[in-house]
Order: C-alpha cells, then structure tokens, then sequence
C-alpha cells in the first residue's frame, strides 16, 4: 500500500500486542483492562497532548458531572480512591425564553410561574413523547438489529429522517414553548435542535436512562461532582499509575495507520516518524477525528461518513466565575438559570465547593469556594463572548448576563476570580479532541449503526464515548467502550477474559428518576413518522421567532 512505501522499516520496532491511540477515560480504560486481565502482554498507549484526560481535561475545564446511575464511572472512581459531593438543588430556578415574556421562576420539572396553558401543555407534548419513545427503545441495538427487516428498523429508518426541530413544530407552532424546549436541550449537545437527529436524541434518552435524568440536577446527570481540584483529570490519572512506566506515550499525535494483510500486523507511525507495530489496534478517539489519520487501506466508507458527520456539529464553551459568598442560596435561588436572549451563557448551575476540596488551600478557598458555573452552547449566542479579545472582556459579558438573571448586583461588585475554556478553540487541547460533546445530524443513521464494527479482520477496533451503548457521550460511556474494546482484544488474542458485560451490575442504591415532565403524563404519545410529518407548523414559525438555541 502506499502508506507501507512511504515508512521505513519496522522490523526491528518492537511488537506490541496492542497499541491504544488516545488516552482519554475511553483509552486508558482500554489499556487498564487488558493489563488487569494480561499482565504480561506488551501493549502501549499513544496520546497527541501533552497532557492525558482527553475530555476529561483540563481539570474542572473538562467533563465534570456524575449521575449516581452512571455505575462504571462510580465504580472506577471508588477503585482509585475518589469521591463525589453533591451538586447543590434547592430554592428557585430562572428562565428565559422570549423578549416578550418576563425571567419566570420554576422548581425541578415544576411549571414556571406565568406559563400560559398553551405553552405549558405543549412543553409537555415534547418532553413527555420523547421519554416515553427514548425509554421504550430499551434493550434495542442499533448496531446488531436486523437491517433486512423492515417491521425491526422501518420507524427508526424513517424518524432518522427529522431533526428535533422537526418533531417540536409538528407539536406546537407557539413562541415561547418553542424557545424554552430548545433552551433546555442546548446544553446537552451544544447545538441548535435543527442540528440534532431526532433519533440521535431518542438514542441518547435510551443509552442515560431518561430525559428527565439527563437534564436534572438531583438524580439526573448533573447531580454529582468528584472532590478533586482536577476532576474527571484525576481519575484518569490515578488509573495511569497503575499501568507501567512509559506505557502511556504523550505528544504523539499518530499520522497514519496500516495493516499488513500477509501477517496481520498494524503499523502506526506518528508526525514525529516513531514507528509501534502490533497485532491489535483500539482507535479511542472521536469518530470525527478520523478524517486527521491516513489509513492503509483506507477505512470503509460508513467510516469516514461517520466521522465526517460527527465533525464540528456541536459548540461548547465552559466558564466559571467565583463569588465571595453564595449570594444566590441568600436570595432562596439554587444558582440554575437559563436564558436564550441575555448573554453568551444558556445555562448556569451552583458550583460551591466543600472545605475538603481545597485540601488546605486557604487562598484557593478564599477566592473558589463559592462559584457558578456556565455552560456556552450557541455559536450565535457565544459570538461575541469569543470575538473578546481577553479574559476581562469575557468575564463582563457572563457577570452582566448572572446580573440580569438573578437581579442581583453582587454577581458584578463580589467576583473573585473567573476561568474559561473554549473547546472550539484551536489549541491543541481542543484540535485533538475536536469539541466536547458528541452530536449527528438527521439521515446518519445508515453510517452511525457501524460506529462499533471492526476493520482489517477484527484487528482495528474502535472505542470513545459515542461507540457506547450506555452513558454516551459521558465519561460512563467512554470507560464502557473502553472496557469493551479490551474485552474484543483479549478474547481474539485468546489472553482470557475481562469479565466485561454491557450493563454494569448495580452496586449502588440509586433514586429512580422517570417521573413525567412538569407532573403531566396525560400530554405523551409515541412519536412516529407519520406524526412529524403530518401534523407541521414548521411553516408558521418565522424567523422572528426562533431563538439562536432551535
């Protein structure tokens, strides 16, 4: 092939029994298992940043919530000694949908105070129809189910067809549950609802448990945090040093990989011309970052489609401002607020740390403690928030947009410190994992059901968080796929077995969270093609007034 004449020999490189590209939670969790399962065994991980964690890092800049359901995660974390704290969920939430309408008060998945009963029963359309098609998905694998049969696939081939958007107009056609319905999903996935399959939400709703756990605080995604200055980073470092020495290689971004069809060997070789065989390949990466390896051969084409559609779809960007004193909790706020209308940020959440988590760092307690965090999920929102040529810029917009929404000046006059961290930048912290939160468009469903399939007989294997079945697109997702992967390694290599099963045994009591949205399940019906299609306002709604989240 011609990536085989362009290399120098590697017959006196060291053959590795597996090489893992990326060392991210997914990567390092791959290497992990098989070292637990075969000591013995040569293997090697390859990383492109200086730094490991992938979308873990850097520290609280990266991934940083726990669902107490997400049990791999917990379960790593007890094994390196990591704790959670929880994140804090009591007193009034604010939201803001349209200009028209006033900051309205809301508990949980309670009514917001002034909701017109239009906008209330048709929020409860969308919400409640979606958690009852995404839970009935149960037990239902995309990658495996029989194609050929159309009673198996035909509705889910059909509902791949519409985005989000879609079906949210073929419910209502009124302004403003339009804008808080879309609100509530942008900083989920970090893109407008027109952007987002309607499958690949039904999928995401399937693989969390529920809707309604993957856009709580209490008993829902947001509900934990680990107690550690470097979050997610800590726990992926921790599992690093129980691996050997210089089993993890950084600053090695890979160039291209090749397989040799006489003896089965991959040859990866990276920018630098370093040069690691070996008779077993994980690529933990981002589908999207495929298109940045040459491949010989080159990757089937639902491959490259697939990570083609994975690129640059969604826009994230996380701040955290620190306060001297809680002052939202003294007001009877929780610290959550949303808002598509008044600044870069659409959702804010409290992010007061324990004593514990500055470990004697009474500077760091003195000016971190008692914080917020923002989540930036709109490129038209964001746009000027990152055309500010520094961080003082920036922190004026966010602290402007606190003031605003919990009508307090103390979010301006009591800022101790601020951080930001654009993973739509272009650094190499960003470049290598190309965005933070895995996203498809509608029509992918023809690439997506490969995500998960071999290449090169079995001995390319593919991992990251969105090859999950369950937590994908979290840090639960990533070890699964991981461990998964692992599993695929050793079982083929005949090394035994890692013991891995799909769904991860339960070890803690977890509160159930499927409870219908806004306490009205009267207002659910199973989507189907025919419904998105038949009953459209998609006409009706005007530019006007579709807000920069639909």
């Amino acid at each position: 092939g011609n990536l085989r004449k362009k290399m120098t020999s590697s017959n006196n490189a060291c053959c590795y029994d597996l090489v893992v590209i990326g060392a991210g939670a997914s990567g390092i969790s791959a290497a992990q298992s098989f070292h637990k399962t075969a000591p013995d065994a040569k293997f090697i991980v390859l990383e492109a940043r200086e730094i490991i964690g992938g979308r873990t890092a850097p520290g609280e800049r990266g991934a940083g919530y726990v669902d107490a359901n997400q049990r791999r995660v917990r379960r790593v974390c007890d094994d390196v000694g990591l704790d959670f704290y929880p994140v804090y969920d009591e007193g009034n939430n604010f939201i803001e949908n349209t200009p028209e309408s006033s900051i309205r008060v809301y508990h949980g998945t309670s009514v917001p105070s002034g909701l017109s009963i239009r906008s209330t029963i048709d929020a409860c359309k969308f919400f409640n129809s979606l958690e009852k098609t995404g839970c009935s998905l149960h037990g239902f694998d995309i990658t495996t189910a029989s194609w050929a049969d159309p009673e198996v696939n035909g509705t889910l081939v059909e509902l791949d067809k519409y985005s989000v958007a879609d079906f949210l107009t073929s419910i209502t056609d009124d302004e403003e549950a339009i804008a808080m319905c879309s609100l509530a999903l942008s900083p989920v996935f970090g893109a407008r609802v027109s952007d987002i399959s309607l499958l690949w939400l039904l999928f995401y709703i399937k693989s969390g448990t529920s809707l309604n756990r993957l856009l709580s605080v209490k008993n829902g995604a947001q509900g934990l945090k680990i107690n550690s200055k470097r979050g997610f980073e800590e726990m992926c470092l921790r599992m690093a040093k129980e691996l050997p020495t210089d089993a993890i290689r950084c600053g090695c971004p890979v160039s291209s990989i090749s397989h040799s069809s006489e003896d089965g060997l991959v040859t990866v070789t990276t920018k630098e011309g370093q040069i690691f065989t070996a008779k077993r390949c994980i690529l933990a990466l981002s589908p999207s970052l495929y298109q940045t390896i040459e491949f010989d051969p080159p990757l089937p084409k639902p491959k490259v489609e697939l990570g083609e559609a994975f690129s640059g779809t969604s826009s994230y960007a996380k701040a955290r401002v620190g306060f001297s004193s809680p002052w939202w909790r003294e007001n009877g706020c929780s610290g959550q607020a949303g808002s598509a209308l008044s600044g870069p940020a659409s959702f804010a959440i409290d992010d007061v740390k324990p004593k514990s988590f500055f470990e004697g760092d009474e500077e760091g307690e003195k000016t971190n403690r008692y914080g917020l965090v923002l989540f930036i999920s709109s490129r038209e929102a964001a746009a000027e928030w990152r055309a500010a040529s520094d961080d003082e810029q920036r922190k004026t917009m966010v602290c402007e947009q606190l003031r605003h929404l919990f009508r307090d000046e103390r979010a301006v006059t009591e800022c101790t410190s601020y951080w930001d961290f654009d993973w739509d930048g272009d650094d190499d912290l960003a470049k290598y994992t190309d965005g933070c939160v895995p996203l498809l468009g509608p029509g992918n469903l023809e690439h997506w059901r490969h995500i998960r399939t071999p290449c090169w007989d079995g001995n390319l294997i593919f991992a990251g968080t969105e090859t999950a079945t369950i937590g994908c697109g979290y840090v639960d997702g990533a070890i699964q796929s991981g461990e998964r992967a692992a599993e695929d390694v050793l079982m083929s290599l005949n090394l035994g077995s890692s013991g891995y099963t799909e769904e991860e045994p339960e070890k803690h009591k977890v509160e159930p969270n499927n409870r219908p949205f806004l306490e009205m399940l009267l207002f659910g019906r199973m989507i189907t093609p025919e419904s998105v299609a038949r009953h459209s306002f998609k006409e009706k709604v005007t530019t006007a007034r579709k807000s920069c989240y639909f």
